[in-house]
């Protein structure tokens, strides 16, 4: 019993605490625990009812456990607005509203003896009073006796382009105009300022407005079309541009005389629409195709229609015609195809109509308003509206008169949200005078747009709306937007048949659909399908359409209000389908909308991860359209830490990092709706030797283009191979570089730069994922002792440091009188370049040293020595040499230096024969040869006889110095692979050796290759590891170099080698600590980094790239599934067979 008692006096305490609108303040639980509470009440209990539908078909979002509740209620109709009263005696007012909500208000007074007055009012919202100065309150034209200075059309007021124009008729009084003396005359005012000060009036036609008028045309060329109702003759149309006289008039009831009733305007296609009627009951509907005049009826198409009193509007939703078949009948509503109707909707309580009128907003809504007389209620003013002219909403009242006088002379127009303004006249009849009042509709709240003459516009701020149109507890803040709620009958609830925006989200009823908003429950139903969205005044983000049945017990900040299966209604996020469930997380007036962007397929079903913001004060927060993407791997290259934010229209566009190798590139990405649209890749100039590619190559300045799906970079770039001096690589290059990932990974460079200094164009570089290169280019040497063209190919070994190219020459070596011109091949390394003409002749250039000729008679020398060469006594002239040749040489090479250039000799031999040098000659050897260098002469001794050798010096240079060297065989290399295991493999070699000799030898593999090892011995063993890459046959070769030049290079023998490093993970194991998932595993053989992939059954779908051996994952609560992917990736971005793992 005291258990009951006590349960009893805490429902009874929770009671009063709801309908005091408040909670306890002790005993709140926090954010999550509230979540849990709110997740618990909804499926915890199953309630007994079944579950309710208002819809046959279509998606429910629905509380689980809340069977809903579909019918509505009876209610009330909610009052208006109060109206403010501009004038006790005025009449025929117009008004129009611009984008920042403000009103602008004309009507006339009657002078009496006087002229008849035009009186403007500027009115902004949540204001009830005029601001415009005192100057521009008032205003008429100067005329001739007062008393017929009158105007019975009623003043027009429309915008041009930024700019208001006023409009009023006169008559009868005759005044002269450029065509002659006329009694009916059109005056103009203009305000360029917002309506602070206008210019005029200015006398701009001659046709009364008493109908409409309308603005038309292209925004250069914006004219103002006026048309008549009731005027004998006809319905007469006339078009006038600001400032200019217009004395022509189409009369477009030309074929009857009684076809002219009811004009009304509007402008379709920036093309003007009429419609009038005939006294017979018919409608007739008219539009200028554009050609010709306006002011001519023959460039008017026409339709007929049966129906009375017509009345145009038209906008972004399309164009309508209000019109009824007979008196006393309901007005219907037709949309319009072009100047053909379709069929109408009818407007219930319409039979005895009095005032009405008909507008399209700015933002596609159509307002119907109009008095029902037949009801006792010509004091109050009805409104339905709709959005495309076939479904209507139900009936809201927009004004109510003071002391519930007759309504008559209505004007009304909105802003594109739907808020606006009804101008009318009270116990005024049709064309009276009465009081002249302006009564506020639909959303009050400041637009954020600036108005007519860049004024800023008024309106209630965010947070101040009136009791009736408000719901609030807990986090929760409902607000409707089009006027109060309405109260249900008997129940604790409110009921909207307009939209509310609930925490940022707008939620908006279909035609004839209401919201029933529990306040007690703290429940929210719809009897049929809503759409539930997000805006910040653009095109909205659409995340549900459906029917509604939520409850929220508590309304805590981090409660989950409500989870949108995108399943059954898939939700395109500004271009991005949403994947998996749309949580919608409530937070203080706001909502946080954690979501997955499903990305283009390049991506591999990778997701972007956003959390989504809202709030009822601003909206759709644009800053929160964001999304990140951790890491994208395609093959060896990967885009890296890409943040994209959303720019208002229909692009996304963020940044990244591109990493190659070990360069990482900044990139730019752009999306248009939904797909990849463009990139930019760019490397600032840095410090050399720059940006690190592979191991000694480097880029900088990098700037171009990035394409995706596949990946592409095409930039202009400064490549770089092994640095060798500030400023100066080995290989530099001004170039376009591309790098592709299809069909596989590829790096490719073409330019022009330097080869050590030396000029290189055509160059042509080709890289793989192992970061082996290969080489290609054209250029010139001129070194002095050689000048020649040469096209160069070869490899370069990036990581190793190892270049090795061959050179076709076509050119000379030496310098006159002795050098020889031909083709002739060399090499090049990383330690020089070299080249040998048919293998007697040659040079040699070490990198940033002096340049030396090789031979003759040979390109294979041993060390120079100084040898002993007194002069010869009793000898010719002075310089004269003599010189011991060894017994047995196969060949040897004098260098003889002068003191002023190069000397010039004859040989005498032991025998006492006395020789003159040649140059050598291509087709065989000659016993003496030269090759003359930078004041030196080389004397090549060809199986020299042993003995004393004269060498005559000859007139010119003296000889200064002699030296000497033996001719060498050429050196030569051969070898052999031992298998071992796995990768493991064992060279066995011969080399030849010798002093300064030295042999790499180094394999082919992809497009380049990779360094062995070397070697200065005869014979030996050199174990080496198979370098990553493809697996096949693989050649290897031996470079043989003499004192740091390349001599010669061959292939040795060949190998199977083994397919690509792909390291393997093991060991992965989970673990699962509250909402938190950790994973660990192994550390993998042959791995660089790891890539990591998650799905979580909430729909994301992450891709990490870390170097750790461990990941936590936030935000899986228990009940979400997820997945784990982890792959081990080597140097060259390859993986072997991944590790899986699932958690429930």
């Amino acid at each position: 019993m005291a258990r009951s008692l006590a349960r009893m006096l805490v429902l009874l305490a929770g009671a009063a605490a709801l309908l005091t609108g408040s909670l306890p303040t002790t005993g709140v639980p926090p954010a999550d625990a509230a979540s849990k509470a709110d997740h618990a009440s909804a499926a915890g209990k199953k309630s007994k009812k079944k579950a309710c539908r208002a819809t046959k078909k279509g998606p429910v979002a629905r509380t689980p456990g809340y069977p809903g509740k579909c019918r509505a209620p009876g209610t009330k109709i909610a009052p208006p607005m109060p109206s403010t009263s501009l004038s006790d005696s005025g009449k025929l007012p117009d008004l129009l509203v611009d984008d920042a909500g403000t009103a602008h208000i004309v009507w006339l007074s009657e002078g009496g003896t006087g002229p008849d007055l035009v009186h403007y009012c500027r009115m902004k919202r949540g204001s009830t009073s005029c601001d415009n100065p005192p100057a521009t309150a008032t205003m008429f034209p100067s005329q001739p006796s007062p008393q017929f200075n009158e105007d019975h059309a009623g003043a027009k007021i429309v915008a041009i382009g930024d700019d208001i124009a006023i409009l009023s008729f006169r008559y009868p009084n005759v005044v002269s105009t450029p065509l002659g003396l006329s009694s009916r005359n059109l005056y103009l005012w203009i305000s360029d300022d917002g309506g602070d000060s206008f210019s005029g009036p200015a006398l701009v036609g001659d046709n009364e407005p008493s109908g409409d008028a309308e603005v038309f045309g292209t925004s250069d060329t914006l004219r103002i079309g006026t048309i008549t109702d009731t005027r004998t003759g006809g319905t007469f149309f006339q078009a006038i541009l600001p400032g200019q006289y217009s004395g022509t008039q189409a009369n477009l009831g030309e074929d009857g005389p009684d076809r002219a009733y009811s004009g009304s305007l509007a402008t379709v296609n920036g093309l003007p629409m009429a419609a009038f009627s005939s006294l017979d009951g018919q409608t007739f509907i008219r539009q200028w195709n554009g050609a010709g005049s306006p002011n001519d009826t023959a460039n008017w198409s026409i339709s007929e229609m049966t129906g009375r009193e017509p009345k145009l509007a038209a906008g972004p939703g399309g164009a309508y015609l209000a019109v009824r078949d007979a008196y006393y009948k309901p007005v219907k509503i037709h949309r319009l195809n072009g100047i053909q109707p379709a069929a109408g909707v009818t407007m219930a309580d319409t039979a005895d109509v009095g005032a009405r009128d008909l507008v399209v907003d700015p933002g596609g809504t159509l307002h119907f308003a109009w008095v029902d007389r037949a009801s006792g209620s010509e004091g109050e003013v009805r409104e339905r509206r709709s959005p495309d002219g076939k479904k209507f909403s139900s009936t809201r009242l927009l004004a109510r008169a003071p002391g519930n006088g007759a309504i008559g002379q209505l004007a009304v127009a909105a802003a594109g949200d739907g808020g606006g303004f009804a101008a009318y006249v009270s116990n005024g009849s049709v064309v009276g005078s009465g009081q002249v009042l302006v009564a506020p509709f639909g959303r009050q709240q400041a637009t954020g747009l600036p108005g007519l003459g860049n004024r800023p516009g008024g309106g209630s701020a965010p947070g101040t709306e009136v009791s009736c149109q408000r719901i609030k507890y807990g986090a929760v803040e409902m607000l409707a937007d089009e006027g109060c709620l309405l109260s249900a009958s008997g129940k604790a609830a409110k009921v909207s048949e307009g939209p509310i925006r609930l925490n940022g989200l707008e939620i908006i009823p279909d035609a004839g659909v209401k919201l029933l908003l529990g306040t007690r429950e703290k429940t929210i139903d719809s009897t049929g399908r809503v759409t539930v969205q997000l805006s910040n005044g653009g095109d909205p983000i659409v995340l549900f359409r459906g029917e509604l049945h939520l409850r929220l017990p508590l309304g805590a900040a981090g409660t989950k209000l409500v989870s949108f299966d995108t399943g059954s209604f898939p939700v395109n996020l500004k271009g991005f389908p949403v994947q998996g469930d749309i949580d919608v997380i409530l937070r203080e007036d706001s909502v946080e909308i954690p979501v997955s962007l499903k990305l283009p397929g390049f991506f591999g079903g990778l997701t972007g991860n956003a959390v989504i913001k809202a709030s009822n004060d601003h909206g759709l927060e644009v800053a929160s359209m964001q999304f990140h993407v951790g890491a994208l791997t395609v093959g060896p290259v990967v885009l890296k830490d890409l943040d994209i934010s959303w720019d208002g229209s229909s692009n996304w566009s963020g940044s990244g990092t591109v990493i190659v190798g070990g360069a990482r590139i900044e990139a730019e990405i752009e999306f248009r709706d939904g797909d990849f649209h463009r990139g930019f890749v760019e490397v600032t100039p840095v410090p050399f030797p720059g940006v690190m590619l592979f191991t000694d190559v480097y880029l900088n300045s990098v700037s171009g283009g990035l394409e995706l799906g596949p990946l592409v970079i095409d930039a202009g770039a400064k490549f770089g191979f092994q640095p060798l001096a500030p400023d100066l690589y080995l290989v530099g290059l001004n170039t376009n570089l591309r790098i592709s990932t299809r069909p596989v990974f590829a790096i490719d460079l073409t330019g022009y730069g330097s080869l050590a200094g030396l000029p290189i164009s055509e160059t042509k570089i080709h890289g793989d994922a192992d970061g082996y290169f290969s080489y290609s280019s054209k250029g010139e040497i001129d070194l002095g002792i050689v000048s020649a063209s040469n096209e160069m190919g070869g490899f370069i070994d990036a990581a190793r440091g190892l270049f090795a190219a061959s050179v076709a020459y076509d050119g000379c070596v030496g310098k006159s009188p002795f050098k020889i011109c031909s083709g002739f091949d060399g090499l090049v390394s990383t330690k020089g370049i070299a080249g040998c003409a048919y293998g007697r002749i040659g040079f040699g250039y070490r990198w940033g040293k002096t340049p030396e000729l090789l031979g003759p008679p040979s390109c294979d020398t041993g060390d120079f020595e100084v040898r002993s060469a007194p002069l010869v006594e009793g000898g010719p002239r002075a310089g004269d040499r003599s010189i011991t040749i060894p017994k047995g040489l196969r060949g040897a090479t004098l260098r003889l230096t002068g003191d002023t250039g190069s000397p010039s000799v004859i040989m005498i031999s032991p025998a006492g024969e006395r020789i003159t040098p040649l140059a050598p000659d291509p087709a065989g050897q000659q016993p003496v040869t030269a090759l003359t260098g930078d004041n030196q002469t080389l004397i090549g001794l060809w199986r020299p006889a042993s003995g004393a050798w004269t060498i005559e010096n000859q007139p010119g240079p003296v000889i200064t110095g002699v030296e000497f060297a033996r001719s060498l065989a050429p050196p030569t290399a051969s070898g052999r692979i031992k298998r071992g295991k796995g990768r493991s493999r064992t060279l066995v070699f011969k080399a030849t050796s010798r002093s300064g000799l030295r042999t790499t030898f180094f394999e082919r593999v992809g497009v380049g290759i990779s360094r062995i090892g070397s070697t200065t011995k005869a014979h030996g063993k050199i174990r080496f590891s198979a370098a990553d890459g493809p697996a096949g046959k693989r050649a290897v070769f031996a470079l043989i170099e003499q004192d740091g030049l390349p001599r010669v290079r061959r292939k040795i023998t060949s190998y199977r080698a083994p397919g690509p490093i792909r390291p393997r993970v093991r060991g992965l194991k989970a673990r699962r600590k509250r909402s938190t998932v950790s994973f660990r595993w192994r550390k993998a053989s042959g791995a660089r980094e790891y890539l990591v992939r998650v799905r979580v059954s909430d729909g994301r779908n992450l891709q990490f790239l870390i170097r750790k051996t461990h990941l936590r994952v936030g935000r899986v609560p228990k009940g979400d599934r997820i997945r784990i992917t982890v792959l081990a990736r080597s140097k060259a971005g390859r993986s072997g067979k991944p590790a899986r793992l699932k958690l429930r």
